[in-house]
């Protein structure tokens, strides 16, 4: 008689248990399809292309200078 309530926890705790990974496994995916996801995102394939001044070019001789002002 003892072994009806034992195979019953058993048997609670078996479904509890297989629920609990599943739920794990389901969040694990869609941690990872969302770090997927961030990655595909911040590469930069679809970021527009940004038109930089060019700092290495010296400034015109016709520009006067502001410290020279008496």
């Amino acid at each position: 008689m003892s072994l009806t309530p034992n195979s019953f926890l058993l048997s609670l705790s078996t479904s509890t248990m297989l629920t609990g990974l599943w739920c794990g496994r389901a969040i694990a995916h869609t941690i990872d399809a969302l770090g997927e996801t961030s990655e595909t995102l911040f590469r930069g394939d679809r970021l527009p292309i940004l038109d930089l001044p060019d700092r290495t070019r010296p400034h015109p001789p016709n520009v006067p200078d502001s410290q020279s002002r008496p």
